[in-house]
Order: C-alpha cells, then structure tokens, then sequence
C-alpha cells in the first residue's frame, strides 16, 4: 500500500491527498499513474459521500 493510501485512510483530509498526488506526479517513477488515478477515484467518491 502506497504512502497517499495509508495516509487517506487515516485522516480522510481530501485536500491533503490531493496535494500529495500532485506531488507523486512530479516524481519519476514514484508512484504508478494507474495507481494515482485509483486513489483520485476514491477521493472522488469520499467527497460525494460526503456531501451527501
């Protein structure tokens, strides 16, 4: 499980998780894009349960 996923999990701090998505995206190699687009999903569904 990557850094991003243990972290959204804990703290459920959407705006958190996307800054740290940005960031894996500056960093070659760091984390898989198919992966960065899984957790993007995720945080997506957070917030419409969230505003529910």
């Amino acid at each position: 499980m990557c850094v991003i996923c243990l972290q959204f999990q804990k703290d459920r701090d959407i705006a958190d998780a996307r800054r740290m998505i940005m960031a894996a995206r500056r960093e070659p190699n760091s984390i898989d894009e198919k992966h960065l687009v899984q957790i993007e999903n995720e945080i997506e569904q957070a917030e419409t349960e969230a505003e529910s």
